[in-house]
């Protein structure tokens, strides 16, 4: 597969959960206890990129609402030294989970 190949998988990989994302976890504030600790996680649109592990100059924000408008495109995304491709495989394959 080339490396436009891999971006548009990615990139419909990251279609598909942003539309779930947003209808099910946007807005929603979750409580994690463990280990007699507790860490309160926030969904928000514009911290859905970090989900994803690509690299982009966008803002988080205009990431999402080019995600879920089917307007992200392979040349938008890329990976680097703090976003490798490796990183963002592991983290697309686990996501629609």
């Amino acid at each position: 597969m080339s490396k436009t190949e891999d971006k548009l998988q990615i990139i419909e990989t990251i279609k598909e959960v942003a539309l779930k994302y947003d209808a099910q976890l946007v807005g929603r504030t979750f409580l994690y206890v463990f280990d007699g600790r507790t860490i309160e996680v926030v969904f928000r649109r514009k911290d859905f990129m970090h989900l994803t592990g690509v690299d982009t100059n966008m803002s988080g924000e205009q990431f999402f609402k080019n995600v879920v408008s089917d307007k992200l495109k392979a040349n938008q995304i890329y990976f680097s030294q703090r976003h490798p491709y490796d990183l963002c495989a592991k983290k697309i394959s686990q996501l629609p989970n």
